[in-house]
């Protein structure tokens, strides 16, 4: 099973990862909220870095 989990504060919304887009993955200021990168059609994110 897939998930999108976004942390924005105390909320945490979870995403059904075919109806997320890359707009829902920016944090308030318009950057991405943690390093992504693109392995064939996988988009891997990683807080910690890739």
């Amino acid at each position: 099973m897939v998930e999108v989990i976004i942390a924005r504060g105390r909320s945490r919304p979870e995403l059904v990862p075919s109806e997320t887009k890359l707009a829902d993955l920016k944090g308030p200021t318009g950057n991405y909220r943690a390093p992504m990168l693109l392995v064939d059609s996988t988009l891997q994110t990683s807080a910690t870095g890739c």
